[in-house]
């Protein structure tokens, strides 16, 4: 069982090559909760992004998906920040992956959002 975070948008900054995924619990989140974990970058056979796999264990393990699991071909190792609900509630705001540009095609339009 995977605790699943659908991303409803994209954010490509390219000064400093950050891809932010926002996910759909971002509307009204308290984010002040952040952390760096190591995870998965999940791409499709044309090297975009269709999620992040931030790992765990059971239904401690979260994704934040761009598209369907069906479109992932590859997977990259990653670190990346991700931005919580400081709430209490741990529901993803935000997922931020370094280095897109050559990683997941951060600078290019993502088919899936």
């Amino acid at each position: 069982m995977l605790r699943e975070a659908r991303v409803v948008r994209t954010v490509y900054d390219s000064k400093a090559d950050v891809l932010r995924l926002v996910c759909e619990h971002a509307q009204g989140a308290v984010t002040s909760r952040r952390e760096r974990v190591s995870g998965q970058l999940l791409l499709d056979a044309n090297g975009f992004l269709v999620g992040v796999d931030l790992g765990g264990e059971g239904l401690e393990r979260a994704v934040a998906m761009t598209g369907p699991h069906e479109a992932v071909a590859r997977v990259e190792p990653c670190t990346v920040d991700v931005v919580r609900d400081a709430k209490g509630g741990a529901d993803l705001i935000e997922v931020v992956v370094p280095e897109a540009r050559a990683r997941a095609r951060g600078n290019d339009a993502n088919p899936y959002v």
